[in-house]
């Protein structure tokens, strides 16, 4: 333990050092204020967070599991620090083993600071690393965090925490499937599903199955889904000129006093002319990667995933995306302006793998 302890204070005090040269470097490269004050910010804010969730461990005020817990959720707070640091770490090994100037391997990671840092000028405001999506300065990536755990800069997460106590008065939206999708309810016959669920009368307004979600239609019907309960936490920092709101949406786990985090929605500004909505899908279809392909369809809605959709609900939107083989790991949504198409209304970057996991230990533990 004095070991571990030693080793991440030592680790502490690096990351402080460097990101005071890290500071002088941003003024040098010619980057805006508000992009130099972020960098400050997330530089400090990750040292402070690490700094305590090492503090309280040595003072024995908390266990090493939850110490991890805290040390996970900095890294997702804080990202573009924790990449960075990462990427230092790599790229110094790498210098000394090659001989090569350790300014010049480590010139490459200090990208990652900013690139995964919120900046209010940046209209699509997602990067993509690693398999990792961060939306808006925070990953949506880790599994499930304890609720009172979830506390990423710039949001305000109170909604979610009141929506946790009360699923009954959560949202349910976004990508159903059928309860058949998921761990545990796959081997249950159809006709068996109603009873297992313990549904009495099935309904086309969706009837709330206790810490499971919100069933659709009969789940002996193909075209039934489940919802799972979710929450926002909405962004409360200057937004600028570009939004004109940002959110992240949350599974919750009520049962398990747990979320885990599923999209993230960025409303634009009526009047922005940083980004058009053709613009918008371009830059995520970049951003994913050369696999991703765009799919429209009507209302001026354009899905990004890598591969097509085969099946949808009544309101043409995608469905079953837990189906196996399971092939989408993100799926982005742009929604142009109805009074002006080339001209988005919002954008939504939805991490599906985090979406299907959750169901499968629902689901698991509901049919234990």
């Amino acid at each position: 333990m004095k070991q571990l302890l030693a080793s991440l204070f030592l680790m502490s005090l690096a990351a402080g050092a460097a990101m005071n040269t890290e500071t002088a470097w941003a003024k040098k490269s010619g980057l805006s204020p508000a992009k130099i004050k972020q960098y400050k910010k997330t530089s400090a804010n990750f040292d402070s967070c690490r700094k305590q969730a090492i503090t309280q461990l040595k003072a024995g005020s908390i266990s090493q599991k939850k110490f991890e817990i805290s040390l996970r959720q900095c890294k997702e707070n804080f990202p573009g620090a924790d990449l960075y640091i990462a990427c230092k770490k790599t790229a110094i090994k790498t210098a000394k083993s090659k001989n090569i100037a350790p300014d010049k391997a480590v010139k490459q990671c200090k990208r990652y600071m900013v690139a995964a840092s919120f900046d209010p000028e940046d209209p699509l405001p997602i990067f993509v690393d690693d398999g990792k999506i961060f939306f808006s300065g925070v990953g949506l990536n880790h599994q499930s965090t304890p609720l009172n755990a979830v506390s990423p800069p710039n949001f305000d997460c109170t909604r979610l925490a009141t929506l946790a106590r009360n699923p009954d008065q959560a949202q349910y939206l976004l990508f159903g499937n059928h309860p058949s999708k998921f761990a545990g309810l796959n081997d249950i016959a159809s006709s068996d599903l109603v009873k297992k669920l313990n549904i009495k009368k099935p309904s086309k307004e969706g009837v709330l199955v206790p810490d499971l979600g919100k069933v659709i239609g009969n789940p002996k019907d193909k075209s039934s889904v489940l919802f799972f309960p979710s929450a926002t936490c909405d962004f409360e920092s200057e937004l600028g000129e570009i939004f004109a709101g940002i959110s992240t949406y949350h599974l919750i786990d009520s049962a398990g006093s747990t979320v885990t985090p599923y999209f993230g929605i960025a409303y634009y500004r009526q009047g922005q002319t940083k980004i058009t909505t053709e613009k918008a899908i371009q830059g995520l279809v970049k951003e994913l990667g050369g696999t991703f392909k765009t799919f429209a369809k009507g209302n001026n809605v354009t899905f990004v995933a890598a591969d097509n959709f085969s099946e949808t609900d009544d309101e043409e939107d995608p469905k079953n995306l837990c189906d196996q083989p399971r092939v989408h790991r993100f799926v982005a949504v742009v929604q142009g302006r109805k009074d002006d198409p080339n001209k988005p209304e919002y954008f939504i970057i939805a991490n599906i793998k985090n979406l299907c996991d959750f169901g499968d230990r629902i689901t698991k533990r509901l049919t234990k």
